[in-house]
């Protein structure tokens, strides 16, 4: 089965206050909607705090700085038709 991935626009309004580099911006869409294509639910994680919930996140390298690493982490809902996967919010940390 197939999956549809879903990004609101507050959540893509929100990644563009990042300002980040245009290979990072294209990582990440890319990342969204390709990984989550097939089997999702191996690759999202159930958490139950701070809220209840599955959340799909993976590190991305700085194209400027390859020695500086992010990590990407988004909370996901699936669709009423369960072939939906919407992005409803989205983080960036500093990684190690």
């Amino acid at each position: 089965m197939s999956y549809a991935v879903r990004i609101l626009r507050s959540v893509e309004r929100e990644i563009a206050s990042w300002n980040l580099p245009n290979g990072m911006l294209v990582d990440i869409y890319l990342r969204l909607k390709e990984d989550l294509l097939d089997r999702p639910f191996e690759r999202m994680v159930r958490i139950h705090k701070p809220f209840e919930g599955m959340i799909y996140g993976f590190d991305i390298a700085d194209p400027n700085d390859p020695n500086r690493r992010y990590f990407f982490v988004s909370h996901m809902m699936c669709g009423q038709d369960e072939e939906t996967l919407t992005v409803i919010s989205a983080g960036l940390l500093p990684g190690p």
